[in-house]
């Protein structure tokens, strides 16, 4: 008796879930049916498709950038622009008589880029160009930097940055992006330069004071060696001047002196000057100390030349070489300076100047300068 109980709710069951079923024995449904769908849409929109089984269909919109027509077993899909970053989703519902409804989701995505978040550019300025992926076309709505430059050409940015003035730190900028003739949705790209390499910043008087190696050559009678020997730069007793000690032998007699110009982007200078009135064993020449310049491998000996200022040019870390401005627009090499006897008494500009080529002369040539301590 219960086995037959048991047969008499099964088979009730069953005819119960297969009266549920939409499916037919055919393998049709008793609702719309849909043959394939293409209704995928990126950022930018476009027009996609839904191909029916069933004819006679009613199709209608659940939002208004979703727009549809009808025609026969196919249902036309067209999808405005999606100008902001969320994805967002239509709803086609398909209903025929007789049938239950039926409906499609229509998925689009928000604005999508890839390769934008951040770039790092060097310190010493540059141009950079880096392509980008985006689903829109995109336009530069504005830089809260102003040492930087950024444009949109194609489906690449463009970048441009001056040397960063910052020795100590980075800098960063935002450079906000939208979709082509609109204002939103705002997109941020990072940009962030490295400090500037502490050799290409003007430097500061304290930058110059320490221990140098100094490497040059020396010339005396006709005859020239290559020497390094350490120097150091001191304060000098006025501001922005500095000594140079290590060259002189007597340096009771005085001090090579140097100048810090920080209107010149912070380079230091020499110019010629007297250092003792009356060499011991002969009273009648005073020792100077003046520079010269090589032009053309030729050192010259003239006057003008050789009464000129040089200064110090930076060329890696706290290495400098001397360079001479000379009346013209050209900037040379000098080739060192150099200490000279001229005849008691005579100043910058005399005529005795001439005089000053004697036997004897001591040159530093080649000079270089590297900061170690």
């Amino acid at each position: 008796m219960k086995k037959a109980v048991y047969y008499i709710l099964f088979v009730f069951i069953a005819i119960a879930a297969f009266a549920c079923s939409d499916e037919n024995a055919d393998g049709s449904f008793h609702r719309v049916e849909v043959a394939s769908s293409n209704v995928t849409f990126n950022s930018a929109g476009g027009t996609g498709e839904i191909v029916l089984k069933t004819p006679n269909v009613t199709a209608t919109s659940s939002e208004s950038w979703c727009r549809i027509s009808v025609s026969g077993t196919t249902i036309s899909v067209s999808v405005e622009p999606n100008l902001s970053l969320e994805e967002r989703t239509a709803l086609v519902y398909l209903s025929a008589d007789g049938l239950a409804d039926y409906q499609i989701p229509v998925s689009q995505s928000g604005v999508k880029m890839k390769t934008i978040g951040m770039r790092t550019l060097d310190g010493i300025g540059e141009d950079a160009k880096f392509a980008y992926e985006a689903d829109f076309p995109l336009e530069v709505a504005e830089i809260e930097g102003n040492w930087l430059q950024a444009t949109i050409e194609g489906d690449s940015i463009s970048l441009t940055a001056i040397a960063s003035d910052n020795r100590d730190d980075t800098r960063s900028t935002i450079v906000w992006l939208v979709p082509q003739g609109q204002t939103v949705p705002r997109i941020p790209l990072s940009i962030t330069q490295n400090k500037r390499p502490k050799y290409l910043l003007p430097l500061e008087y304290e930058d110059y004071l320490g221990v140098y190696e100094l490497a040059y050559g020396t010339t005396y009678n006709a005859s020239t060696r290559t020497k390094t020997t350490r120097v150091e730069l001191v304060r000098g007793a006025d501001n922005n001047t500095y000594y140079l000690k290590g060259i002189l032998k007597d340096e009771s007699t005085g001090n090579i002196v140097f100048k810090y110009l920080p209107e010149e982007n912070g380079i230091i200078t020499i110019t010629a000057q007297k250092f003792s009135t009356g060499i011991p064993g002969d009273a009648t020449k005073d020792a100077w100390i003046l520079m010269f310049y090589s032009s053309a491998n030729t050192v010259s000996s003239s006057t003008a030349n050789s009464l000129g200022s040089g200064n110090f040019s930076l060329t890696d870390g706290l290495v400098f070489d001397m360079v001479h401005h000379t009346s013209s627009s050209s900037t040379v090499v000098i080739g060192g300076f150099t200490l000279r006897t001229y005849p008691t008494g005579t100043s910058s500009g005399n005529a005795s100047w001439s005089a000053g080529a004697a036997n004897g002369d001591y040159n530093y040539c080649y000079t270089q300068f590297r900061k170690i301590e």
